[in-house]
């Protein structure tokens, strides 16, 4: 997680002032830093109403840049996510709450894109998963807890292809073809 806080640093402090927004109790909803036009600049962090932290953003003169982090109810983090230009682009991970990686993928201009992999709550691989511009495309894959392939997928642009469903054992019970529409 290092490289996260290195390659997206906070802007300078000395541009900087905090507005807090509160519940009716008086708790703290909202801590807003904001430049001397009154823009989001610096960390935007959300706190839930027993004061629990729920995320956290990065801003820069009003837009969404660098680190977005989520967090469990009980304080764990559960999501971090990072922001380009309002967008997100580079790598999301997500976790377990005892910290393990549950998912990994990346985004460009907001769209998943690339490999995406979930696991189980022991590590093993869930799921392999290929998005191109925020569609399925590619070939996917899940597995058995043992990691025994379960189904294979394979999508041209969010259109499934074909897909092959395997036993336990590692043999192949079914495989069913999809024609596109009109029979092409």
């Amino acid at each position: 997680m290092l490289w996260l806080a290195v390659a997206c640093p906070a802007p300078a402090l000395a541009e900087r002032e905090t507005v807090v927004q509160s519940y009716p109790n008086g708790g703290v909803h909202f801590e807003i830093q904001i430049d001397e036009n009154r823009f989001r600049h610096g960390w935007t962090r959300e706190f839930r109403e027993d004061g629990s932290l729920m995320s956290e953003y990065m801003h820069e003169h009003g837009v969404k840049q660098g680190l977005a982090r989520f967090y469990y109810d009980t304080g764990e983090l559960m999501t971090v996510w990072v922001y380009e230009d309002g967008r997100r682009h580079g790598q999301s991970i997500g976790y377990f709450k005892d910290g393990a990686v549950k998912d990994r993928g990346f985004y460009k201009n907001d769209l998943l894109h690339g490999p995406v992999t979930l696991y189980h709550p022991d590590g093993t691989v869930k799921a392999q998963l290929e998005f191109k511009e925020g569609r399925r495309h590619g070939e996917s894959k899940t597995y058995y807890e043992d990691g025994q392939v379960q189904f294979v997928y394979r999508h041209d642009n969010d259109r499934m292809l074909e897909s092959e469903h395997y036993g336990r054992d590692g043999q192949l019970l079914e495989k069913q073809y999809y024609p596109s529409p009109g029979g092409r």
